[in-house]
């Protein structure tokens, strides 16, 4: 008898999250319902060279699919391809993608965010300006 329970209830809960749950969140996307993404650079100085190791954190977004470019000059410089999506464990998903630059006085640095929830990139901004580090939108 407690087998056979069992067996239900684990039947149940799966049926729930295979099919309803997951049935519910992909037509909240079909119909422009997601979670869009926040973003924050955090730059880390590399030893005693002036080179600064950039990461972009893209966080809180759903669905999954996400894509992250650093540019710098009106050029991509790096892309994301490779970076590992996490899930958060609330239904939204994480990433990071970092960059390591040797930045000149007046430089910036953007990490663009592409996203199904966005109307347009959302981009984070990151420059040297005579030691001070200042990210804006």
């Amino acid at each position: 008898q407690v087998g056979n329970t069992r067996g239900r209830c684990t039947g149940t809960l799966h049926g729930m999250l295979g099919g309803e749950c997951t049935g519910m969140l992909h037509k909240d996307v079909a119909q422009g319902i997601g979670s869009p993404p926040q973003v924050r650079i955090v730059p880390e100085p590399l030893g005693d060279t002036d080179a600064v190791l950039l990461t972009c954190h893209v966080w809180g977004f759903y669905p999954p699919p996400v894509t992250v470019l650093w540019w710098h000059r009106g050029h991509v410089v790096a892309t994301g391809d490779k970076a590992k999506l996490l899930p958060s464990g609330n239904w939204t998903y994480q990433t990071q993608v970092t960059l390591r630059v040797t930045p000149k006085v007046g430089d910036t640095f953007t990490c663009s965010v592409q996203h199904a929830s966005l109307d347009q990139p959302l981009q984070e901004h990151w420059s040297e300006l005579g030691g001070v580090c200042d990210t804006g939108r």
